[in-house]
C-alpha cells in the first residue's frame, strides 16, 4: 500500500461507522505496519517542522489502523513520538491522544490509555530510545539504539 493511499485510509477511517473501520484495520497488512511505523515517525517530526496538529492526528489514526499488529512496544514507541510533539508545538496531548483512542479498537484504546497513564518519563522519548535533533533547518527524531 502506498504512503498516499494509507494517509487516505486514516481519513476514511477517521469519518467511518465502526464496522467500516474494523474493515480497514482487517485490511492492513504486516508489510503496511511496517511503513505506518515510519510514516508516524515523520508525521510527529513534520508536526513540529511545520507546527500543525494536522499531523499529530493522521499520525495517531494510522497507530490506530495499525492497532498493534505486529508488536505493541512498537506503537508505544510511535506514541512517544506523537506525544513528544504535540507537547512541544503546545497543543494538550492527553486531551488529543483520548479523543483519537474514542474510535479506536479495544486493543489499541487499552494501550493508548495505558500510555497515559505513564510517568512523564516513561512516555518521553529518551525512555523509548530516541533523541531529538534540532538543526536550522529541520527537526527530527533519531533511534539511537535498536531493540
Amino acid at each position: 500500500m502506498t504512503k498516499e493511499k494509507i494517509y487516505q485510509l486514516a481519513e476514511e477511517y477517521n469519518n467511518a461507522a465502526e464496522t467500516r473501520r474494523a474493515e480497514i484495520i482487517n485490511a492492513i497488512t504486516y508489510d503496511d505496519s511496517e511503513k505506518i511505523r515510519k510514516y508516524t515517525k515523520k508525521l510527529a517530526e513534520l508536526a513540529v517542522q511545520q507546527n500543525k496538529e494536522s499531523y499529530l492526528v493522521v499520525g495517531l489514526l494510522l497507530q490506530v489502523m495499525e492497532n498493534a499488529k505486529l508488536d505493541f512496544r512498537d506503537n508505544i514507541m510511535q506514541l512517544s513520538l506523537l506525544y513528544h510533539s504535540a507537547k512541544k508545538i503546545g497543543i494538550d496531548a492527553d486531551k488529543l491522544f483520548l479523543a483519537i483512542a474514542q474510535i479506536a479498537a479495544d486493543e489499541m484504546q487499552r494501550i493508548m490509555l495505558q500510555f497515559l497513564q505513564r510517568s512523564e518519563h516513561n512516555k518521553s522519548i529518551e525512555a523509548m530510545g530516541f533523541r531529538e535533533v534540532l538543526t536550522p533547518c529541520f527537526h527530527y527524531y533519531h533511534k539511537y539504539y535498536e531493540n
